[in-house]
Formats: structure tokens, C-alpha cells, sequence
């Protein structure tokens, strides 16, 4: 987790990225600012562990089609910008073991699972997720299981101040323990896949 002491030497950093490996590269600097300055496709997804960065997609994509497009992790804080796209396999978005995030903005959109969430295991609680802005889709194609916009899994806090969540065959929001609140700026549309 970040200290008092690490957050006096945290630089502010400003760090273009174009490619999957620039990204994780800066992913790994403590205060970076990091912006996307073209469409990227990624095979394994990101970390931020144990740094606090903000993430800005400006009007890119972020394409990972094959896990968890963004994770943070182990007392990280990531604040993201933008109006840029992110598209996940499974998960746009995973916070775990006491780490932070804020969202202000863009398309979250994932072909199975959740759209943002956190995990139940033991010891992996006590985040935090903000909601300012956004669009976040969330679809299913996995037999036995439910898409959902945000799930809520261990002792987490989540406040959802405004955006819209498009989720089919689901539900908005799955809060299985900790604290959530919902703004009444939040839109949250269900659909069912066979619906005509």
C-alpha cells in the first residue's frame, strides 16, 4: 500500500503510449500521467500495482479480448479520464486488496462477466470504486451465469454518482457484501438477448 512517505516523492509524469508494452511499462510508474495516443489491443491486460497513476483514453480504445483489461491492485489508486473505449473478454475493470478507483468517463463494454468488480476471496477486500461518468455494457456468453454492471464481491465501498449501464441478460448492479450507494443520476437498462 502507498505510505505518506511515497506519496511525497511521487512525480507527476506525463507518458504518450501507442503499444501494449509502453502501456504496462508505465503502468508500473508511481504518479504517472498516463495517456493514450492511439488504439491498443492487448493479450493479457494490464496492472497497476501498488501505484497511484491516472489513466486518460482521450477517444482510443483499449482492446482485450482475451482477459481482465485493467486491473488495480495491492493499495493502488487509479483515476481514469476520457471518452475512449475500453473492450474486455471478461472484466473491463478488477480492484482487489485494499486499492482504488475512479472512473469519470468512457465506454466499458465486456463479452462475458462483469463490467467492473471486485473479488470475495478472503483478504482481498477493502476497496474502493467511484463512478462519476461512463457507459458501461455488460453481456453474457457463458452458460450458468449473469452479466452484471458492477459487482460488489467482499467488504468494499462503491459509490456510483452518474453514468449508464446497458446489461443484458443481468442485472445493474450485484452487490453481494460491503457498502454501495447509487446516486439518482445513475441509469441502469436491462435487456434480455432473446427479447424482440
Amino acid at each position: 500500500a502507498l505510505t505518506s512517505e511515497d506519496d511525497r516523492y511521487i512525480e507527476t509524469l506525463v507518458t504518450k503510449v501507442t503499444t501494449e508494452a509502453q502501456l504496462k511499462e508505465a503502468a508500473k510508474l508511481n504518479g504517472a500521467r498516463i495517456v493514450l495516443d492511439a488504439d491498443i489491443s492487448c493479450d493479457a491486460g494490464v496492472s497497476f500495482d501498488s501505484v497511484a497513476s491516472t489513466l486518460d483514453f482521450g477517444v482510443y480504445t483499449f482492446n482485450c479480448l482475451k482477459d481482465v483489461a485493467i486491473r488495480v491492485l495491492n493499495g493502488g489508486n487509479l483515476t481514469v479520464f476520457g471518452n475512449g473505449t475500453v473492450k474486455a473478454q471478461e472484466a473491463a475493470l478488477v480492484v482487489l486488496d485494499g486499492a482504488s478507483l475512479v472512473i469519470n468517463g468512457g465506454t466499458y463494454t465486456t463479452v462475458d462477466n462483469f463490467v467492473i468488480g471486485t473479488n470475495g476471496s478472503t483478504g482481498r477486500g477493502k476497496n474502493s470504486i467511484t463512478i462519476n461518468d461512463g457507459t458501461f455494457n455488460g453481456n453474457i456468453s457463458t452458460s450458468g451465469y449473469i452479466a452484471c454492471g458492477i459487482y460488489v464481491a467482499n467488504d468494499d465501498t462503491v459509490v456510483v454518482n452518474g453514468g449508464t449501464f446497458n446489461i443484458t441478460d443481468g442485472c445493474g448492479i450485484l452487490a453481494r457484501s460491503g457498502s454501495t450507494t447509487v446516486g439518482e443520476n445513475v441509469t441502469i437498462n436491462v435487456t434480455s438477448a432473446n427479447s424482440t
